[in-house]
């Protein structure tokens, strides 16, 4: 898989998504093609960056223990992806291992929308509940500044 450029906001390469599929080789006219699987990767690592920022975190993530957890999940739904894509050409293919991977990918997605991981080396949501505190603070937990002041000694009561 030499040559294979995936940009910086992927998680994974084509070769990490071999290591769940090593019956599976990628070519240009393979079903799916490197480009559509290549493709497929870049999705998957926007779709883990927008469930990110849900959680307020700020995309994409470096640390390597972080881009660890990451990299095993956009793996994970590109192999579903192209596992899908397989068994559309080849009917035959084993349905039961398409839908194993897939659940797997379904899992971890859930999880990390749930907040199931904790990634050491973003930022995170600010340490101030607005709950609790109103509008006085900012999301960083510093005291905010008014928008307007409404001055109490001309008003009537």
């Amino acid at each position: 898989m030499a040559g294979i450029l995936i940009p910086t906001n992927a998680y994974c390469d084509v070769g990490d998504v071999n290591e769940h599929l090593p019956h599976r080789t990628f070519t240009a006219t393979s079903r799916p093609s490197i480009r559509q699987l290549e493709d497929q990767i870049i999705d998957i690592a926007g779709e883990i960056n927008a469930e990110l920022r849900a959680l307020e975190y700020s995309p994409p993530l470096t640390g390597m223990d972080d881009r660890k957890v990451l990299r095993r999940i956009n793996a994970f739904g590109a192999a579903g992806f192209a596992e899908r894509a397989a068994l559309a050409a080849t009917p035959s293919a084993d349905r039961a291992a398409v839908n194993e991977i897939i659940a797997e990918f379904t899992r971890m997605m859930e999880s990390l929308r749930a907040g199931g991981y904790k990634f050491a080396t973003a930022s995170s949501p600010g340490l101030v509940d607005p709950e609790i505190h109103g509008d006085l603070y900012d999301s960083t937990g510093d005291r905010a500044t008014p928008m307007f002041i409404l001055d109490m000694d001309d008003q009537e009561f």
